[in-house]
């Protein structure tokens, strides 16, 4: 290159750079000038819409406000029409005008006005002893009246006053007024001017009548109350010029406005909603004044720029020698390069490719060559099934791969054929031609695959989760026409496995229940472990309850085979609850809830067992859990009672003891015992509600003694759980201790059913750490279950008690009576006192005493009694037995 046309390059460059500089730095004022204009139109369109809000907001509050007075005003004559001859010293009139003004937050006083406007009557005593100029506008047509604003003599406060005139009686008419204070209605409009004021200064409010007098005011200004308004600046003039809506004003004061008028309701009303234009824009200047100085030092940016490239633009001709050794030290860059990289010209031919990247496109690597259309390359590529995403329409595919292809879009994710996955990205350069990286991202999206597998499966099953089952459920309910069931079971008394063989067995049971439940399922089917011994299946598709039945059995067959783990074997049951979608339930939350309660229903049926959702089922079990939330609320307010039966020894009559019972009345109705108490074990709180009643008839025997009476021994009924209880006997010490009795005033009652728990060598080795303390233990309903006779030879019961029906067959002679008088043998034979239980004849009595029954407890005697009433009866029955004994009429 010679040095003239360098020079004429060189002058060329300045006059272009000088050119790009001055254009550059219009464009960036221009671009300033632009933004900082649209940021006021902004501020002002958003300022304008929250005082539109603002405005609409206040009218409503006192539309509804003023509406509901005049109401209170308008009813105020049906109500006081019948007091309204008496004097104005009347209580009830003023009685109910004192009881209306309290149920209103809005009206500071009520009064009623005679014709010539003086009050006969008031809420407030203050109000009648005192004459107020009533100068009222409005009340055309019969409608409300309106005075004020007037400064209340005892309170110094201004108020405003809100009339209506009404009949009180055929021959006499006046006005009910309310009054209203001026800062009640400044406390509505508070709440609005709120949202207003948040980054647009503080709003101002004010209500002015039709005629420009300023009643209220926001905020609060002394000075204004009660003044006119200037004319040019008067609410209605306002309205008149720009209706309704939010409107730029300027003020006496010069000052600028965004104002806002609307009427209310009654039309002599008018409320103003109005921001400081000046404060609305302090902001916004102080971001213009940011945007300048932002501007000017990129200006100063742009000018050391061009500099920059002038100087280098004067470099250029060294540069030109190392163009071609530039461009070789490129190609080998490329090459080198990791990534596939591509490169076409403006008019989309191929200029330059790097070997990586024909490695990525072998199918492709024919059409590679420079010149090469973008276009015929990705439709040859197509055609041979170089992009396994093309489908049959490969027009369409090549159209979308030119638009994306012409356009600075984000990159994409493309599958190869060989299954490698390439992040594709591309930029368009200054000449319009376009640059392309294709990265291998296949490590990466193994990686995410992995991770996906880990989030949405059960680690020790491989069974998907609960949060996949979720997605499975939704997408099921927003599927037309889908339908399906889902199955919820768990693995029955699976916490004894883990106990007893410990938990790397438990999961080896898990997962084998997992892979059985693969074997009975279909593909389409989704498996899920919900958590613990806890799976789930949702069937699409299988809701005909005979199929639903036969899978579930096959299903239970499978999985209830046994299970090898090491040198054991193990038997797992299942509980199976099942609902079905949309016959079920008709959602996803819904149907996860049925299928729970027919799981619930399996279990309380005994387990091992499969039941499907049903309503009536469901009903009852909803009922049983609200039931047992009210249970423990009973017991945490200290609700449940007890009641007191009297036991009676035959040979003499003599008083041995009393029975404590249970009693509960949730919202006046009476809950059996029989009820709550298996519901108290299955809920958790057995251990609490025992030792509640334990306490009480402890405490109940101790005030006896202490009245100087003798109330034998104090039978408690104990469950299974309370048996279970690791702290049985120490808990028992500490309460009689506390009681201040001794360990043989108490007998603890046990039922048949206890003896037949799983844990019965656990009951047994506590029965006999209870006899050893000295208390007393009875059998309750010996006979009624399954206990066998070795219980009796086993155990250490001190007494036996015969269930009422069989006392109830004593008379009538049949084979209960037989059970009952073996009973007393057995009981005499094994030297154990034995109790007849519903005593409720003479008859009864008198066999009982012929076969040789110790003691009897029922109707007979006493039905069962409060804690004071069982004490005064104790009382009673000793008082009588120090003169004679109790015959048989007296019992009766």
């Amino acid at each position: 290159m010679t040095m003239k046309r360098l020079r004429l390059l060189l002058r060329n460059a300045y006059a272009a750079v000088t050119a790009g500089v001055l254009i550059l730095l219009a464009a960036i004022w221009g671009l300033v000038w632009f933004a900082t204009e649209r940021a006021r139109s902004d501020v002002l369109a958003a300022t304008t819409a929250q005082l539109d809000q603002m405005a609409g907001a206040i009218t409503v509050s006192l539309n509804r406000s003023l509406i509901e007075t005049d109401n209170l005003l308008a009813n105020l004559p049906n109500l006081v029409r019948n007091v309204a001859g008496a004097s104005a010293g009347d209580r009830a009139l003023v009685q109910i005008l004192r009881d209306l003004n309290g149920s209103s937050l809005f009206v500071r006083d009520l009064l009623l006005l005679d014709a010539d406007g003086r009050p006969f009557a008031t809420a407030l005593p203050t109000s009648r002893r005192r004459t107020v100029d009533f100068d009222w506008f409005g009340g055309e047509m019969g409608g409300l009246r309106f005075a004020g604003p007037i400064r209340n003599p005892s309170t110094q406060e201004w108020s405003l006053y809100i009339a209506r005139e009404v009949e009180f009686s055929p021959a006499r008419r006046g006005l009910a007024a309310a009054e209203i204070a001026v800062g009640t209605l400044a406390s509505l409009f508070e709440m609005g001017g709120r949202t207003a004021s948040a980054g647009s200064g503080v709003p101002e409010v004010r209500v002015e009548s039709a005629e420009g007098r300023i009643l209220a005011a926001l905020p609060h200004d002394e000075s204004r109350i009660g003044a006119s308004a200037p004319s040019d600046e008067r609410l209605a003039v306002q309205l008149s010029r720009h209706g309704s809506g939010v409107s730029l004003r300027t003020s006496s004061g010069g000052g600028e406005f965004l104002s806002a008028v609307r009427p209310s309701v009654y039309p002599h009303l008018l409320i103003g909603t109005s921001l400081d234009l000046d404060k609305t824009l302090r902001v916004w200047r102080s971001d213009r004044r940011s945007m300048a100085a932002g501007a000017a030092a990129f200006s100063v940016l742009v000018v050391f720029s061009g500099l920059l490239l002038l100087k280098w633009m004067a470099s250029r001709t060294a540069a030109e020698r190392e163009r071609q050794h530039g461009r070789a030290m490129l190609e080998n860059a490329l090459e080198s390069m990791s990534d596939g990289f591509v490169m076409f010209d403006k008019d989309d031919r191929l200029v330059v490719c790097n070997s990586r990247y024909r490695d990525m496109y072998q199918i492709s690597a024919p059409f590679l060559v420079p010149g090469a259309r973008f276009e015929e390359i990705m439709r040859q590529g197509a055609l041979l099934g170089q992009y396994p995403q093309c489908g049959a329409d490969i027009d369409g595919f090549v159209a979308e791969m030119m638009a994306w292809h012409r356009g600075n879009h984000t990159p994409m994710e493309r599958l190869l054929p060989d299954g490698r996955w390439l992040l594709v990205t591309e930029r368009r350069t200054p000449d319009g031609g376009t640059v392309g990286i294709r990265t291998d991202i296949s490590a990466l999206k193994a990686a995410e695959a992995k991770a996906r597998r880990r989030a949405e499966e059960d680690p020790l099953t491989g069974l998907s989760n609960r949060g996949v089952l979720r997605t499975s459920l939704q997408a099921l309910a927003g599927a037309a026409g889908a339908r399906a069931s889902l199955v919820l079971f768990d693995l029955d008394h699976f916490k004894a496995i883990n106990d007893s063989y410990g938990h790397p067995v438990g999961d080896q049971l898990l997962c084998q229940v997992a892979e059985r439940l693969r074997s009975v399922t279909r593909p389409g089917d989704t498996l899920a472990r919900l958590g613990g011994d806890e799976y789930a299946v949702l069937i699409p598709n299988l809701v005909e309850p005979t199929q639903l039945a036969e899978f579930l059995g096959c299903m239970k067959d499978v999985i209830e085979k046994p299970v090898h783990a090491g040198d054991r074997t193990i038997r797992p049951s299942l509980s199976i609850g099942a609902a079905r979608f949309p016959e079920d339930a008709g959602n996803p939350e819904s149907l996860m809830q049925a299928a729970d309660l027919a799981l619930y229903e399996a279990k309380r049926q005994g387990r091992n067992r499969w039941a499907f959702f049903d309503k009536g089922s469901a009903d009852a079990l909803r009922r049983r859990s609200l039931l047992a939330e009210q249970l423990k609320v009973a017991l945490s307010e200290d609700s449940i009672e007890i009641v007191l039966q009297p036991k009676l020894r035959l040979s003499d009559r003599q008083v041995v003891g009393f029975e404590a019972l249970a009693r509960w009345r949730e919202d006046g109705v009476l809950v059996p015992p029989s009820e709550f108490i298996p519901l108290a074990e299955e809920q958790g709180i057995g251990l609490q509600l025992g030792l509640t009643l334990l306490r009480k008839a402890l405490c109940a025997q101790r005030a006896m003694l202490d009245a100087g009476l003798e109330p034998g021994r104090m039978a408690v009924n104990f469950t299974t759980s309370q048996l279970l209880d690791g702290d049985l006997v120490a808990t028992l010490a500490t309460e009689l201790l506390r009681a201040g009795l001794t360990t043989q005033r108490l007998e603890v009652e046990i039922t048949e059913t206890v003896l037949l728990d799983r844990s019965a060598d656990v009951v047994n080795a506590a029965l006999h750490a209870i006899a050893k303390l000295g208390i007393g233990i009875a059998l309750d309903d010996f006979g009624t279950g399954y206990a066998s006779l070795c219980h009796l030879a086993k155990l250490p019961v001190s007494q036996l008690k015969i269930d009422r029906s069989f006392v109830t067959e004593l008379v009538e002679g049949g084979r209960g009576a037989a059970i009952a008088r073996s009973m007393i043998a057995l009981a005499r034979g094994l030297g154990i006192e034995t109790v007849a239980e519903g005593v409720e004849t003479a008859d009864q009595y008198e066999i009982l005493a012929n076969e040789g029954c110790d003691v009897v407890q029922g109707y007979l005697i006493s039905r069962p009694l409060s804690v004071e009433m069982a004490t005064a009866w104790l009382r009673q029955h000793q008082r009588q037995s120090q003169v004679s004994h109790l015959s048989i009429s007296v019992l009766r």
